[in-house]
């Protein structure tokens, strides 16, 4: 987890190799999604009850800072614009609860 970065696009394979990584080693990432870089904590990885694959993850901040408060989000791999690991190390967060969107997990932290 040092200096890779993953720019645009990343192919779906070479985004969960990186992310998965990250989520064993429970490091943040950050990630530009829908045209704004995002630091998040990755939680799990699988598919959603669409079949996309999906990262659930805690958003700590996005690039404007203050308009979007921390929290779960559902982000599609397939829609990544970039992706960064960090070497900021979280504890898992609790509160994901029964309803995970993650229907299908592939690793989980």
């Amino acid at each position: 987890m040092s200096d890779i970065v993953i720019q645009r696009p990343p192919r779906p394979g070479a985004a969960v190799a990186l992310v998965s990584a990250a989520l064993r080693a429970h490091r943040a990432l950050d990630l530009r999604y829908g045209g704004a870089w995002r630091r998040v904590h990755p939680h799990a990885i699988g598919r959603n009850a669409r079949g996309r694959l999906s990262l659930l993850a805690w958003q700590v901040a996005d690039e404007r800072g203050t308009d979007r408060p921390a929290g779960w989000r559902l982000f599609d791999l397939e829609r990544l614009e970039a992706l960064e690991p960090r070497r900021e190390r979280f504890r898992p967060h609790g509160g994901t609860g029964p309803r995970s969107p993650i229907a299908r997990p592939i690793a989980a932290a």
